[in-house]
């Protein structure tokens, strides 16, 4: 697997401590280690789109704006999808390694945003070295 350094991304990390969104985790005040990536691509990608958990927020927002489904219930049920590159995405989607990815990270540590040459992540751990599935999503950004 490429590092980000062979696709030509430079990358800042910034680690974060979140809570942890499990029950009994609330109850104990335990937190998460996140790392936030900021990843500057070596040109555009076709993709300009925003990965976030749907919440209810995201999901009245639905009754206004018409989201991207990919026809993976699971994903589909817990990520809420935002472009204006609906082809673009819909390509990038359809491959279930790159759906799983977006939906390990959305649902256990935070948004991913894709926009032009930048790619924010938020990611489980200390982040001080590659993390492999956003390399595996970068690497199918630029291809």
């Amino acid at each position: 697997m490429a590092t980000f350094a062979e696709l030509g991304v430079t990358v800042q990390r910034a680690v974060q401590n979140e809570a942890i969104s499990l029950q009994s985790a609330e109850a104990t005040g335990e937190t998460m280690e996140t790392v936030l990536l900021t990843l500057t691509l070596p040109r555009p990608a076709a993709v300009r789109a925003t990965f976030s958990k749907e919440g209810v927020g995201k999901k009245l927002l639905k009754l206004f704006e018409k989201e991207l489904q990919t026809g993976d219930a699971e994903f589909d049920r817990e990520v809420f999808v935002s472009t204006d590159t609906l082809e673009a995405t819909a390509a990038l989607l359809a491959a279930k390694d790159i759906r799983d990815v977006i939906l390990d990270y959305v649902t256990l540590a935070g948004p991913i945003e894709i926009d032009g040459t930048c790619v924010t992540a938020v990611v489980p751990g200390q982040g001080d070295k590659d993390d492999q599935n956003v390399c595996r999503l970068v690497a199918a950004l630029l291809r």
